[in-house]
């Protein structure tokens, strides 16, 4: 790093920088911040555009060569983040207040934890926030957050004037095992019993379930995830924020990043999930289903996810957003971190009461599932 050609930009598409350079930056066991899954939600219309979401990443160049980035949008609505800042808003607009626009540090549409500071040396760390700061004040953002950055970025972000809030997923850890039944020896006999009774639920509908990577997907496989994604939004009168095209352009562009499980019913596919990986972890995404089986829910979403863990060796699933089922079937609970800055001073000072009130809470919550977990007391 050469201060004297050092410099700063901020860029409004992911592809003002190659491939290889960016790529080189990014979490080794995270997918969400790689090049080819931004290009894809660019270029499907899911971010940039009038999707709500502008690109404003805060880059550091040396001499032509990408050594750090902060991946931050400004953003005008609070969709596909995982903030939960809804009764930020609503107090906002009680008093008046603007909430929107906000700089907003992660990925997109994505409730995955991992490192969120792109670079190649962290001395670029300190300069890089101070540079998301000016940026703050040319776009008029009136807040900037971070969301399911590591615990050492919290940190950062914290002796920085951002207020620390923590919240909790349900990850499962691989235990060196060496076989499904291994992990079943490792729980109570009352969850052993309901996994295994949920299995044998699904066994008895017939189903071909089958595991594919996305170089194995047919057109009509990735047709079919799409439209069970769809299916899940609409049972929950929810937006669905991806479309067809980044579906298809997901396995296009990332093949080996794609795990899916499929089930299907006379060669036709009637379930699925439509998931990622890199490096030692899984991470469950969309789900969605043509018949109704609750069994067959958790056959998809996890236990399937669980055995390709067990045989590739991989460390941990995460398998989205909260969701107390997994909890009962070998998902624990885990710390996930944010950071919270408000340009008002009035703002940031009652955020940050309400953040200590809420942390406590938090905490308590995540002790007590820890003492209730789905696995044998160790001796």
């Amino acid at each position: 790093m050469n201060s004297q050609t050092l410099h700063f930009k901020t860029h409004g598409t992911i592809s003002d920088f190659p491939i290889d350079q960016w790529n080189r930056l990014t979490d080794p066991n995270n997918p969400f911040l790689d090049h080819e899954f931004l290009t894809t939600l660019e270029i499907s219309g899911c971010i940039g555009g009038d999707s709500g979401w502008v690109f404003r990443f805060i880059a550091a160049w040396d001499n032509g060569q990408l050594i750090g980035v902060l991946p931050v949008f400004e953003k005008h609505h609070t969709y596909g983040e995982f903030l939960y800042d809804w009764e930020w808003q609503g107090a906002y607009a009680r008093s008046g207040l603007p909430y929107y626009p906000k700089g907003f540090l992660g990925s997109p549409y994505t409730p995955a934890s991992g490192r969120k500071f792109l670079v190649e040396d962290s001395h670029l760390i300190a300069e890089l926030i101070a540079q998301m700061k000016v940026a703050q004040n040319r776009y008029g953002w009136h807040s900037i957050h971070a969301a399911f950055v590591t615990q050492d970025e919290q940190q950062t972000l914290v002796e920085r004037g951002f207020i620390p809030r923590t919240h909790f997923q349900y990850y499962w850890q691989n235990q060196n095992y060496r076989s499904f039944d291994d992990f079943l020896d490792t729980l109570k006999s009352s969850r052993r019993k309901q996994i295994k009774k949920d299995r044998r639920i699904v066994n008895a509908l017939g189903l071909d379930i089958q595991v594919k990577s996305g170089h194995e997907l047919t057109p009509s496989d990735i047709q079919a995830l799409f439209q069970f994604y769809i299916s899940t939004h609409d049972k929950k009168q929810g937006h669905p924020h991806l479309n067809a095209e980044c579906f298809s352009r997901l396995v296009e562009l990332m093949p080996d990043r794609i795990l899916t499980v499929i089930a299907y019913q006379n060669e036709i596919p009637v379930a699925g999930t439509f998931n990622f990986i890199k490096g030692n972890k899984l991470y469950g995404r969309y789900w969605g289903c043509a018949i109704e089986s609750p069994n067959l829910h958790f056959e998809c979403c996890y236990y399937q996810l669980i055995e390709v863990a067990i045989q590739r060796g991989l460390v941990t699933v995460e398998a989205g957003a909260m969701g107390d089922h997994k909890f009962f079937r070998g998902f624990d609970p885990e710390e996930t971190y944010y950071a919270h800055q408000f340009s008002l001073a009035e703002g940031h000072s009652a955020i940050e009461r309400h953040v200590n009130q809420e942390a406590a809470h938090i905490q308590e919550t995540v002790a007590q599932l820890r003492l209730a977990s789905a696995y044998k007391k160790e001796v």
